[in-house]
């Protein structure tokens, strides 16, 4: 009986320590990245995203939540100052938006407003989540 005994034990002991082995790699390897602009541009090459108080905030104007809204103009607080910026992203780099592009504020707080030919585009800030 003793034996048996000692031979379920370290079984179990030996199961235990494989399944908090797999554990600890499943959540190493299933977590997902921090949404730096370099990553969300490596994930996608052709996103539309600036960088503010080093925050990406990408384009959502074809969201169909964003587009159901109004969005006032706020405070502007600056322009892009480099476009097609693809790594080592400082504040006001784009993809996309020109160069002098005017970024406001609107009346929500997650949503920066960019001045596109006359048009107001809404950027969203992109966080952890």
């Amino acid at each position: 009986m003793r034996k048996e005994s000692a031979i379920r034990w370290n079984t179990c002991g030996i199961l235990a320590g494989i399944t908090l082995a797999l554990a600890g790699c499943q959540s190493t390897a299933g977590s997902p990245e921090l949404p730096t602009p370099e990553n969300l541009y490596a994930q996608d090459s052709s996103i539309d995203l600036f960088v503010y108080e080093d925050t990406a905030y990408v384009n959502y104007a074809d969201a169909d939540w964003v587009q159901e809204k109004t969005f006032e103009k706020g405070e502007r607080i600056g322009e892009i100052g480099d476009s097609g910026v693809t790594e080592e992203f400082q504040d006001w780099d784009s993809t996309v938006l020109s160069e002098g592009t005017v970024i406001y504020e609107s009346d929500d707080d997650t949503i920066l407003l960019a001045e596109c030919d006359g048009e107001l585009v809404p950027y969203l800030k992109w966080v952890e989540g």
